[in-house]
């Protein structure tokens, strides 16, 4: 019977008829189940890239099939920093007590209305949840100051956009234990709400800045 074969052994690929040499069938064998298996595994991998889409389709389906939003997106917070109140606050001193008043005011206008309930274990933003960063002392959240003795130096920490001086403990403990005086600022707009973003400025964040450092 003719048909193509492929010498393994040469990388020669070549017409004729199936040759008797054993040894060569059985390289072509192994070679042409090797490929039988390679396309194997790709449909197994397309299948599992196909499932995932399909998972992250439904539950962003699921996500937009919600009741709407929650008192967290929409709540504007008064007590914020802004660059308007630069004349008021004056240094970090200053805007750590205004950002005690943030914080208690977001505890009013946000926490007070979010039910304690089972459904809500996992909510941040539910009294005493699993996810309220309230329930650790200190709450990382807020803008932090650690001394030293005798610093080698002071270093000012900024956290990312959408992000708190949660991310920045680590690294901040790190420097004070060798010695330097460490502030980890919360930027306006962070470490409350959502809907914290949704007002802030980057002209408010860099007024902040300027009074921390």
């Amino acid at each position: 019977m003719s048909l193509q074969w492929a010498d393994v052994a040469n990388g020669l690929r070549i017409d004729g008829v199936w040759p008797h040499n054993k040894h060569f069938c059985r390289l072509v064998w192994v070679g042409r189940r090797r490929e039988a298996k390679g396309a194997g595994a790709m449909c197994i991998e397309r299948l599992r890239v196909a499932a995932l889409c399909a998972l992250a389709a439904t539950l962003l389906l699921q996500g937009c099939a919600g009741t709407g939003l929650e008192k967290w997106h929409d709540v504007h917070l008064s007590e914020e920093f802004t660059l308007r109140d630069r004349a008021e606050v004056r240094d970090f001193d200053d805007y750590l007590e205004l950002e005690q008043r943030l914080f208690a005011q977001l505890d009013e206008a946000v926490y007070a209305h979010t039910p304690q309930a089972a459904a809500n274990s996992l909510v941040r933003y539910s009294a005493g949840s699993a996810a309220d960063p309230r329930t650790r002392a200190p709450d990382w959240n807020h803008s932090f100051e650690l001394s030293s003795a005798q610093p080698k130096g002071g270093v000012l920490l900024l956290h990312g956009m959408s992000d708190s001086p949660y991310s920045l403990r680590a690294l901040g403990e790190a420097l004070n234990r060798e010695g330097y005086w460490v502030i980890g600022l919360r930027l306006p707009g962070h470490g409350t709400a959502p809907s914290g973003l949704k007002h802030v400025r980057w002209e408010d964040m860099a007024a902040a800045v300027r009074l921390a450092m």
